[in-house]
């Protein structure tokens, strides 16, 4: 082969060499280029993260305050809770209590009451109100109780009367009530009873000497008790049409 040709062939090789080697330096560039813009994008990545981390662990240091203040809370609600129940308890004791105590002065009022009211019946068994007798001003009112008694046929004696008077009341337009306590009672159950001579004699006032002619009535003497059962028992008899209540 000539020397000119193998020149050339020389020239053509170590062009080709050059070519091939300066290309693999720009791939190499690239190649390093890609992995630096990777590891910028990494790191950026990688800071986001721990960014991200940092408030994750930022909101749970958080959340474990909250949670630690609220198991405190809860613990003292519960010790408030106590402290009501007991407190209510204890009121509920204290109210158990006073019902007792009002129970038991109620029932030593009633019984008072009571026993104030069979003494003043007592003294009443014997005692008789009169009603619609006039009043004059020199009236003899054991006289009158005495001419009503015969009018009426009671068995009454003077002796039989232990006090006569009359009982005022401003209020009350009417002729003041005759009030008679008698000795016995057997001397009052006759007056009382002859009230029925009322109607069957027709004793009235101007029976017994005065002018007008109104009827006359004989009533038991009650007490405050009995004054009220009697109030309700009359209106009870207006209700259901009742003829009589005694």
């Amino acid at each position: 082969m000539p020397a000119k040709h193998q020149m050339e062939r020389r020239t053509k090789n170590q062009k080709s060499v050059s070519d091939d080697t300066e290309s693999a330096s720009i791939q190499l560039d690239q190649i390093l280029t890609k992995l630096d813009l990777n590891k910028q994008a990494a790191d950026q990545q990688y800071q986001s993260l721990l960014i991200a981390i940092n408030k994750i662990n930022s909101r749970l240091d958080a959340l474990e305050t909250e949670q630690s203040e609220f198991v405190k809370s809860l613990e003292y609600s519960n010790k408030e809770v106590a402290d009501l129940k007991a407190g209510y308890e204890e009121l509920c004791s204290t109210v158990t209590h006073l019902n007792c105590t009002i129970d038991t002065e109620q029932t030593d009022e009633q019984a008072v009451r009571n026993s104030f009211d069979r003494m003043e019946n007592e003294k009443n068994l014997k005692a008789l109100l009169i009603t619609n007798i006039p009043e004059s001003r020199s009236e003899d009112t054991t006289k009158v109780v005495l001419t009503l008694a015969k009018h009426l046929d009671a068995e009454l004696q003077a002796s039989d009367i232990e006090s006569v008077f009359r009982i005022k009341n401003d209020s009350n337009p009417k002729p003041p009530l005759i009030m008679v306590k008698l000795n016995k009672a057997s001397a009052r159950d006759s007056l009382y009873n002859a009230r029925k001579n009322f109607t069957k004699k027709g004793v009235n006032t101007n029976t017994l000497g005065f002018r007008s002619t109104q009827k006359i009535f004989i009533n038991e003497v009650l007490s405050k008790t009995q004054q009220k059962l009697f109030y309700h028992a009359r209106k009870k008899k207006e209700q259901l049409k009742w003829r009589y209540v005694w």
